[in-house]
């Protein structure tokens, strides 16, 4: 079985031994997700081939968490909105209009951190949750990118904290494997390599159900490549096909309609259930 480590980008190897993280190097097989620590705020951009980022951030119980996005500048026709999840795929936090700009900022404040950790911040858009940006947006608008600013306060890193036994380990795609989504683990998180080929990612419902599935599928950076709702002819369900590079690391996440709300504590997600995954490639 494969390891994908969390290679820290803006921490070096000897800070994070200092503060007790342990760091597995394995160039070949990383995800470079960047990390982001207490204080930091970061400048990005979307495109219309990239247009939501994961980031990574270490925190200890009992931290209380604050992440802000905007976007840059103040005329900019992005709608930022952030998800907060853990390395389980449980949805913890969600927010889009709360920052101080109401329409085009997001805030979610002091989010009680229960357990030490590593967690993870999809950046997005407003329509991003279920389609693309250059779906959702003019083309004109997308040709010189969208910016936008991250940041984060009050978290810090656990003492003692095994960083590499905390990450997603990747294994071989397995076509047909059935998992259950629910509002404790909407996410369904699926880290692999790639090969030289086209891959197909389709999902299917068993015991006659009816769960609306969403695909979403991030590169080794951490970069949103591709996403889909209701594919064509499949009604609720879902498909992407995508060419993907030899020993590259890829993460596949299977979710379903209103993911976003199982961070909410009395929501009652209809989406809950089994489904299938279904893998090939030509």
């Amino acid at each position: 079985m494969k390891k994908f480590v969390a290679h820290i980008l803006m921490i070096t190897a000897m800070f994070l031994m200092t503060i007790g993280v342990s760091v597995a190097q394995n160039d070949d097989e990383t995800f470079t997700f960047p990390f982001v620590r207490n204080g930091d705020r970061i400048s990005a951009q979307f495109t219309d081939e990239y247009d939501s980022q994961i980031y990574a951030f270490l925190a200890t119980n009992g931290d209380r968490v604050t992440v802000h996005m905007a976007q840059d500048p103040a005329t900019s026709p992005l709608d930022p909105l952030l998800i907060v999840y853990d390395a389980t795929g449980a949805i913890i936090a969600v927010d889009d209009d709360g920052g101080d700009n109401p329409y085009f900022s997001a805030l979610i404040s002091n989010l009680e951190i229960n357990a030490d950790g590593i967690y993870y911040i999809l950046a997005t858009h407003k329509d991003g949750l279920r389609r693309s940006l250059a779906d959702a947006i003019p083309t004109a608008d997308l040709e010189d990118g969208l910016d936008y600013t991250l940041a984060i306060a009050g978290n810090t890193p656990p003492i003692n904290f095994d960083l590499e036994a905390a990450t997603l380990q990747a294994d071989d795609l397995t076509s047909g494997q059935a998992f259950d989504l629910s509002t404790e683990q909407a996410f369904g998180l699926f880290p692999f390599m790639g090969d030289d080929h086209t891959f197909i990612f389709e999902t299917s419902n068993i015991d006659n159900g009816d769960i609306d599935t969403i695909l979403l599928l991030f590169d080794a950076q951490g970069r949103r490549i591709a996403v889909n709702d209701d594919a064509p002819n499949l009604g609720l369900l879902s498909r992407i096909e995508a060419e993907l590079e030899a020993d590259e690391g890829y993460l596949l996440i299977v979710t379903a309609y209103q993911y976003e709300r199982t961070a909410e504590a009395r929501f009652m997600w209809n989406s809950a259930g089994t489904v299938r995954l279904n893998v090939s490639n030509r």
